[in-house]
């Protein structure tokens, strides 16, 4: 049940990001042929573009929001290479690499979340934490 629920988040973080940007994409062709001083065209278009460069960075966010240890990287590639889908692709499943991971307070390596002991140091993390 843990694993599935690991399998969830990470599908989850590629629908976030997938549907951040197919309703970005939405509003701004519902909004594209409206008089451009509608109020409707005013708002919806900056929003539009805001959902769409949000899901464009998921993976960056991710793997900042992670604390990812190939963080410049993943940033890098999502940036320049992420136009390409292969590359967002590519940047997105590395950036979920570490979701269900923690990073030790010793030796700042990655660990499993639930890890009660740093494999790397030893170092003793007490209770497990909910994966």
């Amino acid at each position: 049940m843990r694993m599935l629920g690991k399998i969830f988040t990470k599908v989850g973080a590629f629908i976030a990001a997938l549907g951040l940007m197919l309703g970005g994409l939405v509003i701004f062709g519902l909004t594209i042929d409206m008089p451009a001083s509608s109020m409707l065209v005013k708002i919806g278009i900056p929003v539009a573009v805001l959902l769409m460069l949000i899901g464009y960075l998921m993976p960056t966010i991710i793997a900042a929001k992670t604390g990812h240890p190939n963080l410049v990287i993943i940033i890098l590639l999502n940036i320049f290479a992420g136009w390409t889908a292969i590359g967002w692709i590519v940047s997105m499943f590395w950036s979920v690499q570490t979701l269900g991971a923690r990073r030790c307070d010793q030796c700042k390596e990655i660990v499993r979340k639930d890890a009660l002991v740093c494999k790397h140091c030893g170092n003793n993390f007490g209770e497990a934490t909910a994966a």
